[in-house]
């Protein structure tokens, strides 16, 4: 059993590109990569059971549940907001629907698709604003875009988004939330490829640049 776990893990950095076959690696680096490999898979044994009904409630991995459970939002009665960084250490919080992050002077953000999806860890349910700074991608000719928020499988109201950074702020009812993680969907009118509009070779699919995403009660 060890050594099938230790071969599917070795696979998977492999798949992952942590490790080059054919190339000379030591054995710290490829067994802590291993490591991660396998934390994130059955997460750590001495949080048993806690981490496994922890994932099983939130549909998360339990390896997801040492950040997750620990940095949720609202759990201090002094500091009733939360922000994701985006772009900074944020791989924790992050769905699908990303590209890799980006900096624009001080600025740290990630380009999302049309459907991107980011998870709100949340000590308990409240009404709370959701703030979120972006800038559409803008090419000539560039139809309006929009942005959806889909909390938890509920749409909200459709905000316009252009092409210069802005914050868009929208309240979201305290029954649209859930205590522990809440996954919110950022849902735009469109994505393009900057190839397909002559501007450069980057063939990814590119809706908006976001910033950040604050959550605060109301």
């Amino acid at each position: 059993a060890v050594l099938i776990v230790w071969n599917l893990t070795l696979m998977s950095t492999a798949q992952h590109r942590a490790l080059r076959l054919g190339e000379a690696v030591s054995f710290g680096e490829i067994g802590a990569a291993q490591a991660r490999v396998f934390h994130q898979w059955f997460g750590h044994p001495f949080t048993y059971p806690v981490s496994l009904f922890f994932a099983l409630r939130n549909r998360v991995s339990p390896g997801d549940y040492d950040l997750l459970a620990a940095n949720r939002f609202l759990g201090d009665p002094l500091r009733q907001y939360g922000r994701v960084d985006v772009g900074a250490g944020d791989e924790w919080l992050l769905g699908d629907g990303w590209h890799q992050a980006e900096q624009d002077g001080p600025t740290t953000f990630r380009w999302a698709s049309s459907n991107a999806e980011i998870r709100i860890p949340l000590d308990h349910a409240a009404p709370l604003k959701v703030q979120v700074r972006l800038h559409a991608f803008g090419y000539p000719g560039a139809a309006p875009q929009t942005l959806t928020l889909v909390v938890n499988g509920r749409p909200q109201p459709t905000m316009p988004v252009g092409a210069d950074w802005q914050v868009t702020e929208l309240p979201v009812s305290e029954e649209t939330w859930r205590s522990g993680v809440n996954r919110v969907r950022l849902v735009f009118a469109w994505s393009q490829r900057p190839i397909d509009v002559q501007l450069g070779s980057d063939p990814r699919p590119l809706a908006a640049a976001v910033d950040y995403v604050r959550v605060q009660v109301m």
